[in-house]
């Protein structure tokens, strides 16, 4: 009697596990395709198409042209029903600036952490 009301319940723990691992296996897998070098044209106010490129994913993403310079929206306002958009063309940093800026904000902790110190004593 107890391996007949065993193996049924077994069955449905195996069923229920089974389910549970195909769900969390399809929720993991859903995630957003990321995209790279897309082409896209804006139209500016004067006519002038750009070609640019559009690159990631739905949540993190970017226009940049063929050099590398990225479009970045500096403000965005309603004007006679119409969204304008001011963009602004930018470079990101490159390595060695980003170490020189380090360095330099280190130094200024420790010499702020230095000044500090004596003014205690």
């Amino acid at each position: 009697m107890q391996l007949k009301i065993l193996k049924p319940l077994a069955l449905k723990l195996g069923k229920i596990i089974t389910l549970a691992v195909v769900a969390l296996s399809i929720t993991f897998s859903a995630n957003a395709a990321y995209l790279e070098k897309i082409p896209i044209t804006v139209t500016q106010p004067d006519g002038e198409e750009v070609h640019c490129f559009a690159t990631g994913d739905e949540y993190y993403n970017w226009v940049h042209d063929e050099k590398g310079f990225t479009l970045v929206p500096l403000k965005v306002y309603l004007k006679k029903g119409r969204v304008k958009i001011d963009l602004g063309l930018c470079k990101g940093k490159k390595l060695y600036d980003k170490r020189e800026d380090a360095a330099e904000k280190s130094l200024k902790r420790d010499g702020e952490r230095y000044v500090k110190e004596r003014e205690r004593e």
